[in-house]
């Protein structure tokens, strides 16, 4: 198992989860089940927030998801997932491969390299995205998308988020989650070939 230690604002987040739900750590969770919202910044570490909830409060079994809106909690959960890793991992694996987003964005090539691998990734989806904008990944011009990565790339919002994790353990995680993707795209290739 990959242990990835919880930054300050995590650690807030997840005792705020479980003062909320009212149960303690390692309990039986209420019939009824226990839902949440938590509102996040991009990169500011939701997956790995949720994760860490799900393995302390939820032992049994049952998970705990976090979602940008309510609209994802159930029907289009997976897609949601699928589209999340679709991007992330290329754009978390080109980050630390560079040595930062500011680095990436200094490197064009680079830049289209890591839009091929998620236009690649959403192609291989079996659904739409979700959410929809995340199309626009497959539609507009190579150039303009180019530009708008290196733009968010050197932008605050990038710079301080969890992108400029440098830690062995991040990129594990997006290792782990590359294989996943492979997987993935594996079963429906041989899906498509058994029909």
């Amino acid at each position: 198992m990959i242990l990835i230690p919880l930054k300050e604002h995590q650690v807030d987040q997840k005792s705020s989860f479980r003062n909320w739900v009212g149960f303690p750590a390692r309990s039986f969770v209420p019939p009824e089940g226990a839902r949440a919202m938590g509102v996040s910044a991009t990169g500011s570490g939701k997956t790995i927030t949720s994760a860490s909830c799900a393995l302390e409060y939820f032992p049994g079994g049952r998970i705990l998801v976090m979602v940008p809106t309510l609209d994802l909690v159930v029907p289009q959960m997976d897609a949601w997932l699928r589209t999340h890793a679709a991007f992330e991992v290329p754009l978390g694996q080109a980050v630390h491969a560079a040595g930062g987003p500011i680095a990436l964005a200094d490197d064009t090539d680079a830049v289209r390299g890591m839009l091929h691998l998620m236009r690649q990734n959403l192609a291989a989806m079996e659904t739409p995205p979700v959410p929809l904008a995340f199309a626009a990944l497959r539609a507009l011009p190579q150039g303009l998308l180019v530009a708008m990565l290196r733009r968010f790339l050197k932008s605050p919002t990038a710079v301080h988020s969890g992108l400029n994790d440098p830690s062995p353990a991040m990129a594990a995680e997006f290792e782990q989650l590359t294989e996943q993707l492979r997987q993935s795209r594996g079963r429906r290739r041989s899906r498509r070939r058994d029909l």
